[in-house]
């Protein structure tokens, strides 16, 4: 069972074989660099940009920076990197010069030894040796890509170690010195000398370093590495006379290639693991949504065939039953119209069942056991990818100090001059002034989460208005309730569900439009919050405010959602009687009043179509229109800078040289929190997909459109709209595994609760067992009769009719109300217990690092051990007692 899964994983994310497979490699095409016929890109691998003003008011200032700029090159130089003149712009009054690094090889050699990047030492032939078990499934929906590009770089053709400058000549490709490391590598290499290059040499201003800070201070206006060249017009030329980056547009970046595999590897290689690690995951998940997609599709014409035999529907739908029944007014928008009949709520109800019957429950539990099977799948992908991106000796501990932070509190050290004492400062802090600024922003996080909660409540809160973000919620929220009221009244004479969907997606979209600006807000405050505590390293920086972003984005996106399944018109109490002091019964209660006047409520058919439109709107809103203002926005501002910036003809670059940094520069500069961004989106799509796909069973089917387009749009954007971002080294997806853990988790929660509180699933089943199996008579016990003469809202009530009903469920607290509850209750605890059960046996039977994975890992130190023997000649004379593989071939095939 468990290789059948494996054998489905080549889908969407899986580029050539992710399953480590590898053909005979004596039949491939050689990926020696020396045998690629496309033209060679000028020999640029970084490029810096700085400003100079025809009239600077602050001429002492730029003074300044062109000396910092001078001594910031000149230590470039003393480093050994290579600095020369490059094109220069034009803006309005404003000049762009640019400066081009080069890295020389034994400068690159020193480097790659100190960040321990991998080289390919030794030949793989452990496919050759043990067979693994063949693919028999193949996804039909996907084309495999063809083989010349997954021959391109074989990753798995080689063992790698770690590079060390004296074993040179042992490395493969190490006779190409312009191609031994990747342009992704020189990157990294130079982008880490420019972080930690000083200014200033003098002893007293040690902490004056690299090239973030002098962007900061305006000393440069920018720095980024060079895309390869991109031709416009390749037609029908051979894959071997294009480069990485003209093969990524032709099979990754293309529209039309929508079900054609993602490139991985190449994605590594032209943009490190970071980018790629992004890429596998939304791939991976993508493939996943598959699944749920057509289980959802099927849940869906389920539902619409048993809405057919439903009998409290089609009761309402029966102009003997509903057509005869009158509810009664609930709200003042309504007076001076006729009086609703039942039977107006017929599509209402019909559609509720379509999405609220039986087969619920078992898509809640499906669904909730497809969050966990891709999570414990993907651990399992996950580590793959580490091995063939040679990335398991690549710990959190190595990233980089963020130089923020080595300037904040390098400049308090008691000794600048005592470099023991800068380090130990470094590392101690100041823990308590750390855990203040940590306790006072995940306060402030968890005010404004609590604010919005109590306002979606009670949609006011007199006693809140010192906060301006409360103040903010507390305005739209009353905004759109006042809307609905008047567009009620105004649509009070036209046709009942006419009206009633059109304040139901009118609304909704009022929601969406308030939710986009305040994702703007909360995005802004919780930056400065994670800036202001000021974490030692970027990944910290990045978890940080990846936790904040998501709690705000949490609240922001679902607390609609959240009251409207748990809270609306639950707490309005009976209708309002004339007089008011007219007693309906004992069991019946006036629920709560805001400034007196009752909240809205949900259909009589009940609040299910309300949710759902309310997902529909939400979800499906926010995912196209970022979708389409991602592609627009970026692409219309590329154009404002091509139209802009005008080249001037002093320089004397060659043409080639110069056309390839004025297209780069003119590209858009590339945010450091894009992936962070593309993570928060699909973190957020993935808590509507394991939330509510029981509520809504399309909401998969929404999704995997969206991220089929994503797929493609984020790869357009990085490479062709975007300067080229550093190929920084990352060690997986970081902080996000674990917010999508306690999604999974929570959804559990959720599917239950709205199971119990939101849908009629638990009264129609108590029902059935009470009344022989039967709800015929459903509605007697669940609408309760007034007469029309005591409701304080009459409206027009035809001259025969003398009593209006309304539903009792939260109306009524008598005998059947606290069974019910008992009922509810008893649901979601069951139903709770039960799912994170098979949840953790799914999770223990999936184990998370695969068999293969450590057999290569086994078989691969055994081939060093070997080799190093073999230099020595010892190994005619000693035995190595383990060969991994040899004793049990199985253990080289998919779990």
């Amino acid at each position: 069972m468990e290789g059948a899964d494996k054998e489905k994983l080549g889908t969407f994310q899986s580029t050539e074989k992710v399953d480590l497979e590898v053909k005979n490699t004596t039949k491939e095409k050689s990926a020696d660099p020396k045998s690629q016929k496309y033209p060679a890109d000028p020999k640029i691998d970084f490029v810096l940009v700085y400003e100079v003003k025809e009239a600077r008011q602050d001429a002492e200032s730029e003074k300044e920076r062109k000396s910092t700029r001078e001594k910031f090159e000149e230590n470039l130089v003393k480093i050994g990197l290579e600095v020369r003149n490059g094109p220069q712009l034009q803006k309005h009054n404003i000049d762009y010069r640019t400066r081009l690094i080069t890295c020389p090889f034994h400068i690159l050699c020193r480097q790659a030894e100190l960040h321990q990047i991998r080289k390919p030492i030794l030949h793989n032939d452990f496919f050759e040796k043990y067979h693994p078990m063949k693919k028999k499934i193949w996804c039909k929906l996907m084309k495999k890509l063809p083989d010349e590009v997954l021959h391109r770089i074989n990753m798995m053709k080689y063992f790698y170690e770690d590079f060390k400058e004296n074993k040179l000549e042992s490395y493969f490709g190490a006779d190409d010195r312009e191609s031994f490391f990747t342009t992704a590598e020189k990157s990294r290499i130079i982008y880490d000398i420019l972080l930690r290059t000083r200014f200033n040499d003098k002893e007293q201003k040690k902490i004056e370093f690299g090239i973030e800070r002098l962007i900061q201070e305006e000393v440069y206006h920018a720095c980024f590495p060079l895309h390869e060249s991109l031709r416009q017009e390749i037609g029908d030329e051979k894959l071997e006379e294009m480069n990485d980056r003209e093969v990524l547009r032709k099979y990754w970046t293309n529209f039309s290639n929508w079900n054609l595999t993602q490139p991985l590897d190449l994605v590594q290689k032209y943009f490190g693991s970071k980018v790629s690690f992004y890429f596998a995951w939304l791939g991976f998940y993508t493939q996943s949504l598959v699944y749920m997609a057509v289980i959802g599709t099927l849940f869906t014409f389920v539902g619409l065939f048993v809405a057919i035999f439903d009998v409290p529907s089609s009761q309402i739908c029966d102009p003997n039953f509903g057509g005869k029944i009158y509810l009664c007014s609930l709200h003042q928008h309504v007076a001076g119209s006729r009086i609703r009949k039942f039977s107006d709520n017929c599509w209402y109800a019909k559609l509720s069942y379509v999405f609220d019957n039986p087969t619920t429950i078992l898509l809640a539990i499906v669904t909730s056991i497809w969050a966990t099977g891709f999570l414990e799948k993907w651990k399992r992908f996950y580590w793959r990818l580490k091995y063939r991106w040679q990335l398991l000796g690549h710990d959190e501990i190595d990233d980089l100090v963020r130089p923020q932070y080595q300037f904040k509190y390098l400049k308090n050290a008691p000794d600048i001059n005592n470099p023991d004492d800068s380090q130990d400062y470094l590392i101690s802090d100041l823990r308590l002034e750390k855990v203040l600024k940590m306790s006072c922003s995940y306060a402030t996080a968890a005010f404004f989460v609590s604010s919005v909660l109590f306002l979606l409540e009670f949609r006011s809160c007199s006693y809140a208005t010192a906060a301006f973000f409360v103040l903010l919620v507390i305005a739209a929220l009353i905004g759109i309730l006042v809307y609905q009221v008047i567009v009620g009244h105004l649509l009070a004479h036209f046709d009942y569900i006419l009206s009633t969907m059109v304040i139901s997606f009118t609304g909704a979209l009022l929601n969406f439009i308030f939710i986009m600006c305040m994702s703007r807000l909360y995005r802004f405050t919780a930056y400065k919050l994670t800036e202001w505590e000021c974490p030692m390293t970027q990944i910290e920086f990045d978890n940080q405010f990846a936790v904040k972003i998501f709690c705000f984005e949490f609240v922001n996106l679902y607390a609609s959602i959240f009251y409207i399944a748990f809270f609306r018109g639950k707490f309005n109490g009976a209708p309002p009687t004339d007089p008011e002091d007219y007693d309906l019964g004992p069991d019946y209660w006036n629920g709560l009043r805001v400034f007196g006047v009752r909240t809205a409520e949900c259909s009589q058919a009940g609040c299910m179509v309300e949710l759902i439109i309310q997902l529909f709107v939400t979800m499906c809103g926010k995912q196209f229109f970022s979708l389409v203002m991602e592609i627009l926005i970026p692409t219309c501002f590329r154009l404002y800078r091509t139209r802009s910036f005008q080249e001037k003809d002093d320089t004397l670059l060659p043409k080639d040289e110069n056309s390839i940094v004025v297209e780069n520069f003119l590209l858009n500069p590339y945010d450091e929190q894009h992936l962070f961004n593309e993570y928060l989106e699909m973190a957020v799509q993935f808590g509507f997909c394991a939330m509510f796909t029981a509520t809504f069973p399309l909401t998969p089917v929404f999704a995997l459109i969206n991220n089929i387009c994503e797929i493609r749009a984020d790869s357009y954007k990085l490479l062709e709209v975007f300067q080229r971002p550093v190929a920084l080294v990352s060690n997986g997806i970081g902080i996000w595994r674990t917010i999508l853990d306690f999604i999974s988790r929570f959804s559990v929660l959720i599917n239950g609760l709205v199971i119990a509180f939101s849908s009629d699933l638990i009264p129609r089943m108590y029902h059935l067992l009470e009344n022989n199996f039967s709800l015929e008579t459903y509605w007697n016990v669940t609408l309760d009769a007034l007469d029309t003469n005591l409701t304080e809202f009459r409206g027009r009530t035809p001259d025969n009719v003398t009593e209006c009903y309304f539903r009792n469920d939260w109306k009524k607290i008598d005998h059947r109300w606290y069974v019910l509850m008992v009922l509810r209750l008893a649901f979601v605890l069951v139903f709770e217990h039960f799912v994170l059960a098979v949840k953790r046996i799914l999770a223990w039977l999936i184990p998370e690092f695969p068999k293969k994975v450590s057999a290569l890992v086994k078989y691969q130190n055994y081939r060093m051990k070997k080799d190093f023997m073999a230099k020595h000649g010892d190994v005619n004379v000693m035995h190595l007692a383990y060969q991994p593989g040899r004793e049990n071939p199985k253990t080289v095939e998919y779990q």
